[in-house]
């Protein structure tokens, strides 16, 4: 599991799979950081995805706390990068933790030890010659004899091509992107890297994502998005294929 308390704003890894452009720009000299995302579905049926994530950072600009309706988690750091994470549930007992391993300077592992052994599991990490992410594979067995593997394609700093693979199936997702700063833009490289999501992990915004599985078929989502003087998203809506918006996420963000 990728963060239990993204669980609001992943909607996003069902209907919002990010994309790839070359920016023009580069970031400011204050650090803009993303300090809450609140996500609003238009089809009550999904509406249990509603609700907001808060991100809050220490003077280093590092990520130390994410919290929303499903819970929070608070990061650990040594020499630069995160170690660890603990992560409680909605009623702020400890659910699981989360132990961060590196090679040099690669993420390589994340082990996550729950409170019921049964779901522990350890991610693995493994990158192309760039070193961008290329493959994150979730194990929940000592041998990883049932695998759940995502990959990840690139178009310069954006994922263009992204595969899920569960049970023997694969989903895949292609995308397109603007030229403009992601909200997660200045957020930890390794924190981007543990959660395995393509839109954190891209430099740029998707505006169009295509998907094809054999299960749900084929797939367009276009997103029309907002911006401030900075060039940060304000705010990004979803537009199925008959072009009804089915899905609004708005960005605060604060400077330092």
């Amino acid at each position: 599991m990728k963060k239990h308390l993204f669980l609001g704003i992943m909607g996003a890894a069902v209907f919002f799979n990010s994309c790839s452009s070359n920016d023009e720009n580069e970031p400011t000299e204050k650090k803009i950081l993303l300090s809450k995302v609140t996500t609003t579905y238009s089809d009550p049926i999904v509406s249990f995805l509603n609700g907001t994530l808060t991100l809050e950072y220490n003077s280093k600009g590092q990520l130390i706390k994410m919290q929303s309706k499903e819970g929070t988690s608070i990061f650990e750091y040594k020499n630069g990068k995160p170690i660890k994470s603990n992560d409680y549930n909605s009623q702020q007992q400890l659910e699981s933790y989360s132990e961060f391993n590196y090679s040099g300077d690669q993420l390589v592992s994340n082990k996550i030890i729950y409170t019921n052994s049964e779901n522990n599991r350890t991610h693995q990490y493994a990158y192309n010659a760039v070193g961008q992410l290329s493959s994150y594979t979730s194990c929940r067995s000592v041998n990883c004899s049932d695998p759940t593997k995502e990959t990840y394609i690139y178009n310069g700093d954006n994922v263009s091509l992204h595969t899920l693979n569960f049970n023997e199936t694969d989903l895949k997702t292609e995308y397109s992107y603007d030229n403009k700063f992601n909200p997660y833009t200045n957020t930890d490289k390794y924190l981007k890297i543990s959660w395995g999501r393509n839109d954190i992990l891209s430099k740029n915004n998707c505006i169009i994502s295509k998907s094809d599985s054999q299960y749900s078929g084929k797939d367009i989502t276009t997103y029309n998005l907002e911006y401030n003087s900075a060039g940060f998203p304000t705010r990004t809506i979803g537009k199925s294929m008959n072009g009804e918006p089915f899905v609004q996420y708005d960005y605060e963000y604060i400077t330092l």
